[in-house]
């Protein structure tokens, strides 16, 4: 008699297209499509990846791209457990514009009559991951006591310079704005205690 081996032949993964993902937003793609396998039931096989920024589920790829990243080569792999084929493919990432944040700005005390600049610095408070420091607008939104004297100098410092009759609590919201109208805001108090 003749025994007969089974020669196991290995599966096939082609045409996976080049993906097209935007920043910080989830991009699925389904390789059940582009891989085959002349032994086994497709739906056995296994897939990996060897991107940072991807996970696999089942025969699915999720891609999640942060600030920063705008392109990657991703190798895909389909295995039947004995043997295994690859494909390239490349992923092209859009930004997306992100808001700019402003930290806590600490609250301040003056004495009535006295004029303080550069109080703060803005930049010192201002993050944006697409945009520097002086390509922000910064703006005063909220002043509930006008005579408090704040301002703006030089789209980056708060001024203050009390109105001379004015003694008592302001509350200041500052905005910072970046190129394409995103912007984020902090408030903090000023007060102006009597003279001694």
């Amino acid at each position: 008699f003749s025994v007969c081996s089974v020669i196991n032949q290995p599966p096939t993964i082609s045409g996976v297209p080049n993906q097209q993902a935007a920043e910080d937003i989830d991009l699925a793609l389904d390789v059940s499509p582009y891989i085959n396998d002349p032994d086994d039931d497709n739906s056995t096989l296994a897939i990996t990846e060897d991107s940072n920024y991807a996970a696999v589920n089942g025969q699915t790829m999720t891609f999640n791209y942060p600030e920063g990243i705008l392109t990657e080569e991703v190798t895909i792999t389909v295995s039947d457990g004995k043997a295994a084929a690859s494909q390239k493919t490349t992923v092209n990432v859009t930004p997306v514009n992100d808001p700019p944040a402003l930290s806590a700005i600490t609250n301040l005390e003056v004495n009535y009559k006295q004029a303080l600049d550069n109080v703060y610095d803005l930049y010192d408070y201002a993050r944006d991951p697409d945009d520097n420091d002086n390509e922000l607008t910064y703006e005063i939104t909220v002043n509930t006591q006008a005579k408090c004297g704040a301002a703006i100098g030089n789209n980056r410092f708060v001024d203050v310079a009390p109105d001379s009759a004015f003694i008592g609590l302001s509350n200041l919201t500052i905005r910072a704005t970046d190129p394409d109208g995103l912007w984020d805001e902090e408030s903090f108090l000023i007060r102006v205690n009597p003279g001694a």
